[in-house]
């Protein structure tokens, strides 16, 4: 679905960040996923205070329109809950 096998790099302060996060968003879009797996987690990302943010705008925008949430996985200090 994308060529991108780690989000780190598109969260790093560095100029190509915000065209890479593009190049994803549409590879994303041109494979038209049935599913969608949405990892919500401190960290998942390694998000910074200078990291691009285009990614979790559409992300958000995108999931909103397009998808329904069937199941969730909350993972806590005390396990996890399927």
């Amino acid at each position: 679905m994308t060529g991108h096998i780690y989000t780190y790099a598109l969260m790093e302060p560095q100029k190509y960040a915000r065209q890479m996060q593009g190049e994803m968003i549409r590879e994303i879009q041109g494979a038209d996923p049935k599913y969608l797996v949405s990892v919500v987690m401190n960290g998942s990302w390694l998000q910074r205070i200078r990291s691009e943010q285009l990614i979790f705008t559409w992300a958000n925008e995108y999931t909103a329109q397009d998808y329904a949430a069937t199941r969730f996985v909350n993972i806590t200090a005390r396990g996890t809950d399927y």
